[in-house]
């Protein structure tokens, strides 16, 4: 009854209670896995799609459609709160995603709004703080930017104390906070 509500009902909240549901109920289920993941093929890139992905994680761990489902959306969003939330899920289960690297670089390279770069740049920090322009785009947004959101902490754990050091204009926005 779940699993037909989902792929029926053309109500997108019904539909995502539908799909939260069949995650913590369909825990190993193979139909659940099957629903799920025939759910994403046709739809995707979307919120719904991000919940579709995060119960096809939990109903079958690893899941190589969900991944991809999340790598799409990482893509193709422009929307910050889904590229957050497609980073975290996707680092929980797989925190050396090469697809996911890839995206975010090419983002990050084609990006010019400072909080988008700023989100895309820690994201990327988040699967591999070392990855090309990732700590070089960060110290440039804190160095040059007027907007004080950038300097929030969760950046500043990418960089290192040394890194910091020699960037006098963070130190001074970071003391104004």
């Amino acid at each position: 009854a779940v699993i037909e509500l989902m792929e029926t009902t053309e109500e997108k909240n019904l539909c995502c209670e539908a799909i939260r549901t069949l995650g913590k109920i369909g825990c190993g289920n193979q139909t659940a896995t099957l629903a799920l993941e025939k759910f994403l093929q046709i739809n995707r890139g979307d919120r719904i799609c991000l919940s579709a992905a995060e119960a096809l994680l939990l109903v079958d761990k690893g899941n190589e459609v969900a991944k991809d489902s999340l790598v799409f959306l990482l893509e193709s969003t422009q929307e910050l709160y889904l590229l957050v939330k497609a980073v975290k899920f996707l680092q929980e289960i797989d925190s050396r995603n090469q697809a996911a690297i890839k995206v975010l670089s090419e983002r990050l390279e084609t990006c010019k709004d400072d909080c988008h770069r700023a989100e895309i740049a820690a994201s990327l920090g988040k699967f591999d703080r070392n990855q090309v322009g990732v700590k070089e785009t960060l110290i440039q947004l804190l160095e040059t930017s007027e907007n004080n959101y950038l300097f929030g902490l969760e950046y500043l754990g990418i960089l290192n104390e040394n890194e910091l050091y020699f960037y006098p204009r963070i130190i001074t926005s970071l003391v104004q906070l």
